[in-house]
């Protein structure tokens, strides 16, 4: 069963603010489309959102250690 957590204020803070930087994107992306090609604006917002991600995790102690990830960094190469 639910319990509910008493934090709904903030659950509606995050709410609203992901609907306001929803609503706000494509009017930016049209503005950055100008001077840059999508390629390059879409590889930049996903190197800014996981360098954010990055320190957050690393502040928090939260990173995970390479034993975690396997001998291969996650089996990539």
């Amino acid at each position: 069963m639910h319990v509910s957590s008493g934090r709904w204020v903030y659950g509606m803070f995050l709410a609203l603010l992901t609907a306001f930087l929803w609503g706000i994107l494509p009017i930016k992306l049209k503005q950055v489309l100008v001077v840059m090609d999508p390629v390059t604006v879409t590889w930049f917002r996903l190197l800014v959102s996981g360098g954010c991600l990055f320190i957050y995790l690393a502040a928090t102690k939260r990173l995970p250690s390479r034993k975690v990830l396997g001998p291969k960094g996650a089996g990539w190469c």
